[in-house]
């Protein structure tokens, strides 16, 4: 991570910019920052599954001369440990780090109902204690990583932004301002909000591990209606510390 925020891209595994996610991302993506190296890779003679970490390499120099050029770099993980954010925050003065977090609720919902467990939900092969194991062990972990980001922002209260999953679904335009005042930047660039209402509101979903939705905040709450009251009470049981510390008690 350190190597992306010094954007020293050249540095990172090549397979950081040829795995299947890193073609999906860089066909999905908008950014202007991005424009030049996107633009780079279309004019590679190998279709996007074939292209080697060789000729990729080519087109880095663009992604590279972008991002020095940036006054602001920013990095989106799912799966970094708030150990790892804390160790970072304390090498560097002006990192800054937006903490999002969701219903354990609907981010279990949602992983019972996406293939491959979806198969197993429906044909009754996923049992009770399966999913048991899942809620316990995610909400531990949210809760771990909680903790530790309570103290951050207890530590760094100017450079710790906790955001809801929910909140950023329902009101997309007033939480997206407020992380770039969080940032320090007082006005919201129009076309990052209009790309904002373009995933919030799509004309159609573009499937489970997109990022389009035709309503976000229906989304959010769909578990309310999806997840039967024994799966509610499987993961409240295991995850009520969490709900609570974060807010989420009173949704029950």
């Amino acid at each position: 991570m350190r190597l992306i925020f010094d954007c020293n891209l050249t540095a990172l595994n090549p397979f950081f910019f040829t795995s299947p996610v890193s073609i999906w991302l860089s066909d999905q993506s908008r950014s202007r920052a991005f424009a030049g190296y996107i633009r780079c890779l279309s004019l590679l003679s190998a279709s996007p599954k074939n292209r080697t970490s060789i000729e990729v390499q080519k087109c880095l120099p663009l992604l590279v001369e972008s991002c020095r050029k940036s006054s602001i770099v920013a990095v989106k993980t799912i799966r970094l440990k708030m150990e790892l954010a804390e160790d970072a925050m304390q090498k560097d003065a002006t990192l800054r780090l937006v903490y999002m977090v969701r219903d354990p609720r609907g981010m279990l919902n949602s992983w019972w109902t996406t293939r491959p467990i979806s198969v197993k939900v429906k044909n009754n092969s996923y049992s009770g204690h399966e999913m048991e194991a899942d809620a316990r062990l995610m909400c531990k972990r949210m809760l771990d990583d909680w903790k530790v980001f309570a103290r951050l922002r207890n530590q760094y209260p100017d450079r710790c932004l906790q955001l809801r999953y929910e909140d950023l679904a329902e009101s997309p335009e007033r939480v997206v301002r407020m992380v770039y005042r969080f940032i320090g930047l007082k006005e919201t660039p129009s076309d990052v909000l209009e790309g904002f209402k373009n995933m919030t509101l799509a004309h159609r979903s573009d499937g489970p591990y997109g990022i389009r939705r035709t309503n976000s905040s229906v989304t959010a709450h769909k578990w309310k209606t999806e997840l039967t009251l024994d799966r509610q009470t499987i993961i409240t049981d295991h995850c009520r510390e969490f709900l609570k510390e974060v807010g989420y008690q009173d949704r029950l």
